[in-house]
């Protein structure tokens, strides 16, 4: 029981575990429940966790069919109500998500992750006053938040409208606001600047971010790659160099971590390459 809950927690905050990273790892796993199953194929939470699975490996049809079984077996496992709504709406299929998703909310009317998701919906169905109440209700009134759900709640914004980056900026600021200098968040709040192409602005997060650690290595390597995007080949370069001036200051044996060695690797390439552009 505890294990069919875990799966259910990461499902519904987006996280994986590492098992699940890799489309391979999911494969064998649902082989696996499908042999579970067929040695008990009266039990509900092995739908529930095959689907799970399904839906990580983005198999949609395959969960909604195992949700729909697992219901059926125990019609009063509310949270396959929910997971329903969850992957048809990752279909685009707002209007049936959303029958579901109240089903759920009927008997867990302040339960955060149905807002958040109901909220998704509402915003495919361009309800965007309703999505606006129920997030500020998932945020206000439950004292579970984390900032994952802030991710969760930018990440729906884009969802609706990956051009407009401000109203997912602002959601993440609104969730560093409540939980102080957050590095999750700010980590998203650079992701997502890079990617419209704020460079400027996501040079000055990381900025922020590098007043907050005495470990800098990775940070100066991320501000080179930036930069790098900018087109600003001398910058870049200065990024690099600290970066690797930063991890000759570490410890012998950090240096010679796994994780240490790749990332000097990789400044070295990128630096041979801006070079290059700098010279030309």
């Amino acid at each position: 029981m505890y294990k069919t809950f875990l799966v259910i927690s990461l499902f519904l905050s987006g996280i994986s575990l590492p098992v699940l990273s890799a489309h391979g790892d999911l494969t064998e796993q649902i082989q696996l429940l499908t042999n579970q199953i067929e040695l008990a194929v009266e039990n509900p939470n092995l739908y529930v966790q095959r689907g799970q699975l399904y839906a990580q490996h983005q198999e949609y049809q395959a969960a909604i069919n195992d949700f729909r079984k697992a219901k059926q077996l125990r019609p009063d496992l509310f949270i396959t109500d929910l997971l329903l709504a969850k992957v048809l709406a990752a279909q685009k299929r707002p209007q049936i998500a959303l029958s579901y998703i109240n089903n759920f909310l009927q008997i867990q009317p302040n339960h955060l992750d149905g807002l958040i998701i109901r909220a998704g919906i509402y915003q495919q169905l361009a309800q965007n006053v309703a999505a606006q109440k129920d997030f500020e209700r998932a945020i206000l009134q439950n004292k579970k938040v984390q900032p994952k759900h802030y991710i969760a709640i930018a990440e729906n914004f884009l969802s609706a409208d990956s051009s407009n980056v401000a109203p997912a900026l602002d959601w993440l600021n609104k969730g560093q606001a409540q939980f102080g200098f957050d590095i999750v968040l700010k980590q998203k709040e650079v992701d997502l600047l890079v990617q419209h192409k704020l460079y400027k602005k996501a040079i000055q997060s990381i900025d922020m971010i590098l007043t907050h650690f005495p470990r800098k290595e990775k940070w100066l390597f991320q501000k080179g790659q930036i930069f790098e995007k900018d087109q600003a080949p001398k910058k870049a370069m200065l990024q690099y160099e600290a970066t690797l001036a930063a991890i000759t200051q570490l410890p012998k044996r950090v240096q010679l971590t796994k994780q240490m060695l790749l990332l000097e690797a990789k400044t070295i390439e990128r630096l041979q390459v801006v070079k290059r552009v700098d010279f030309e």
